[in-house]
């Protein structure tokens, strides 16, 4: 079946769980932050997903991130590409979760949370209905770092750079002396 993509002024376009307070917030923080990525929930009466290709059942399930192509993905692979179009740092970020130990850890957290979301937090409804389109973003931003965030490049850091400057570290120093700064951090890590 042949998949239309979305008509807009934006290169990708965002499909989420509107009835998802997290899901609300990594919208609109995603949103604010860049002008070329449309944000708007699965239950907003404007978007046809049958035209696009899309069950009902699996963008109840999983955010999509649908392409001017009219390709599309779905879940942690869909929010990290949107987050491709935020500035810098986030796109470091994405190429750091993108690498093969990291996506599997990736896509187990975002398949938690998923799984997990109505008991994280839910969107209060307004008049009956809980359709948040996040078009029109606040001027001005304050959200903080997630722990979620400060976890990952924690965990970045840990796997990629403490090794690399271990590596640097033996390349710089002669041998005997390496081994005995080597013998101290050993030490000092299980302390």
């Amino acid at each position: 079946m042949a998949k239309r993509a979305l008509k807009n002024d934006h290169n990708f376009t965002l499909i989420y769980d509107g009835d998802c307070g997290f899901c609300l917030r990594v919208a609109t923080f995603i949103s604010s932050r860049s002008s070329n990525i449309s944000i708007t929930p699965y239950q907003n009466p404007s978007i046809n997903l049958k035209e696009l290709g899309i069950s009902d059942d699996l963008v109840a399930k999983a955010s999509v991130l649908v392409r001017d192509d009219g390709k599309y993905q779905f879940g942690a692979d869909a929010i990290l590409d949107s987050f491709k179009s935020l500035p810098q740092p986030y796109k470091i970020l994405v190429r750091i979760l993108q690498f093969k130990p990291f996506i599997v850890f990736t896509r187990e957290v975002y398949s938690w949370v998923n799984e997990n979301r109505g008991a994280i937090t839910k969107v209060p409804t307004q008049c009956g209905t809980n359709i948040i389109d996040v078009q029109s973003p606040p001027k001005e931003s304050s959200y903080k770092p997630s722990v979620l965030l400060v976890t990952l490049v924690s965990f970045a850091v840990i796997q990629f750079v403490l090794p690399l400057t271990l590596f640097i570290l033996r390349l710089a120093v002669p041998s005997s002396k390496y081994w005995i700064i080597m013998h101290c951090f050993e030490w000092s890590m299980y302390s």
